[in-house]
């Protein structure tokens, strides 16, 4: 998304916090990349509140900001982080499934061998066959979940 796009989404969900008299998330892929990004500095100038600790990596390799939380409130409310420790994080669901070090028992499966026929230059030694099979297995674990890591936050919510 552009600065200027990003900007009115984020004046047009303040706008509507307040004409609506109710807090709004907004929950998203901006591909920002990097924490000086001038996608993430038009929410924030919007007044959308995105605080640091809401802020993680959410590619695979941990080193990009795609995906982010935002706030904004009909009042002067702040983000409603709850008290746990951690309150926010990202979530390496392949810690669980599709395991790297599992990579040559998903390489059997039928599935994964239909995805990967397309490789057209076959390696020559066992080194390079071991590096093609990984990036092949780790394009085809996330064609099939995600290439993002979900990122979360607790929230402190008041009973009314």
């Amino acid at each position: 998304m552009r600065r200027g796009e990003v900007q009115k989404l984020g004046n047009y969900l303040r706008m509507r916090s307040r004409y609506e008299d109710s807090d709004l998330f907004l929950l998203g892929d901006f591909q920002m990349g990097t924490l000086d990004s001038p996608i993430l500095n038009a929410l924030r100038e919007s007044g959308i509140q995105i605080p640091g600790e809401v802020l993680h990596p959410t590619n695979l390799k941990k080193d990009r900001y795609y995906d982010l939380i935002g706030y904004t409130s009909p009042g002067k409310g702040s983000f409603p982080l709850g008290a746990g420790t951690p309150r926010t994080g990202t979530y390496d669901l392949f810690e669980h499934v599709y395991r790297d070090e599992n990579y040559r028992q998903y390489a059997a499966d039928p599935a994964f061998k239909n995805f990967s026929q397309s490789e057209a230059k076959l390696p020559a030694t066992r080194e390079e066959k071991d590096r093609s099979l990984m990036r092949r297995f780790w394009t085809w674990k996330t064609s099939l979940i995600s290439d993002h890591l979900p990122l979360w936050a607790e929230l402190e919510i008041e009973n009314s």
